[in-house]
């Protein structure tokens, strides 16, 4: 993301079920046939708190695997503030892969054309560090609020720091994506909401 713009430079399905049809096998058929099913039972009862730990895991990737495509900012219906002047060109290119998020912007703001950034995140909720090809250096964190991505960025250059919070919902439909960016900080504070269009 850049300070001249603020524009970010930034289903899968989980199925984790276990059956158990043990009940109708603890009939009256001697101890040998309770420890067999005792048997079966144990090791599923135990692995319980390893699939509870890949759910956990894989919760975040398949909630932003939802976002993942190509999408067009829509100028129209997109409301930029009056902190700078609205991008004539933001698109974005959103994959999930090895439980990271990648963010691919191509941004044309006036006077400053052909912006070309990657930024990525782990899923896992840690801050990472980052620097950008316009000079600011900072940190991105990835988490969710239910089924919205929330991205919050700490930009700092030449002595400007400013936090940008994104908070990503798509529609219903899963072609239109809502981004509505706060940014604070050193006398900052600016709200705008921007609307893309899914490209493909």
């Amino acid at each position: 993301m850049s300070l001249r713009s603020w524009h970010p430079v930034p289903r899968l399905a989980l199925v984790a079920g276990v059956a158990l049809g043990v009940g109708a096998a603890l009939a009256p058929r001697g101890v040998a046939a309770q420890e067999a099913a005792a048997a079966v039972v144990r090791p599923v009862v135990a692995s319980a708190p390893a699939i509870a730990a890949i759910a956990a895991t894989a919760a975040p990737a398949a909630r932003a695997a939802a976002f993942a495509g190509r999408w067009a900012l829509n100028e129209e219906d997109s409301a930029f503030g009056t902190l700078l002047p609205a991008p004539t060109l933001l698109d974005l290119d959103v994959s999930v892969r090895h439980d990271m998020l990648r963010v691919r912007t191509a941004e044309d703001v006036p006077g400053f054309e052909g912006l070309l950034q990657t930024e990525r995140y782990p899923l896992d909720g840690r801050a990472t560090p980052e620097r950008f090809t316009s000079g600011e250096r900072g940190d991105g964190q990835v988490t969710f609020v239910g089924d919205t991505l929330v991205l919050t960025q700490h930009l700092e250059r030449r002595g400007l720091a400013v936090t940008v919070t994104d908070q990503w919902a798509l529609a219903a439909t899963g072609t239109r994506l809502g981004v509505s960016r706060h940014i604070t900080g050193d006398g900052v504070d600016e709200s705008m909401f921007l609307v893309f269009d899914r490209a493909e």
